[in-house]
């Protein structure tokens, strides 16, 4: 009698991991004959909920947003690499040997003018920098990425060339900043 119920459980448990739609623990508890109750079930269905709440709220808190959402959360790694434009200017991003919360930012504007002192910070707007110009004053820009396109849009500036709202497009090339090939 025994042997019948072990081989039905048997049955029962390959029929269920057959068609695929069971979870493993539920082919566990049929095959040894043990029912998950009811109760118990829809208590593991509310933890499960409300741990992606509080995973969502985490999110929202931390400035990102749900998984729902088109906008993406990103960190400064992501921004690290090297970057063209059709002209042959240049955007090189690389993490800060002396702080791990700044990036190096260096851009070459083809036949303009070189920004080659930039150290930036994560913002919630992207990877804000600070650079000096041509004539020696303070610049600040931040850079955005949109696919693998990194945008630099000049927000405080008082050299006549680059004015604030400026945009230079560039196009990821590598991961690997030339910076950090030197």
């Amino acid at each position: 009698m025994k042997k019948k119920i072990i081989v039905l459980a048997l049955a029962l448990g390959l029929s269920l991991s057959a068609c695929g739609t069971e979870s493993e623990e539920s082919k566990e508890d049929a095959i040894s004959g043990v029912a998950i109750s009811t109760e118990s079930q829809q208590a593991s269905d509310s933890a499960k909920e409300g741990a992606a709440d509080a995973s969502a709220d985490t999110a929202e808190a931390q400035g990102g947003e749900t998984a729902g959402s088109e906008a993406q959360t990103l960190s400064g790694d992501s921004f690290v690499g090297e970057y063209v434009d059709e002209d042959g200017s240049t955007l090189e991003i690389a993490p800060s040997v002396e702080d791990e919360t700044k990036y190096v930012v260096q851009i070459s504007i083809f036949r303009l003018t070189s920004l080659e002192d930039g150290v930036g910070t994560m913002t919630a707007e992207g990877l804000e920098f600070t650079a000096t110009d041509a004539n020696g004053e303070p610049i600040v820009g931040v850079v955005t990425l949109e696919g693998d396109k990194g945008i630099v849009t000049f927000t405080d500036s008082t050299w006549t060339y680059l004015e604030n709202g400026t945009k230079l497009e560039f196009t990821k090339t590598s991961d690997i900043p030339f910076l950090q090939q030197e």
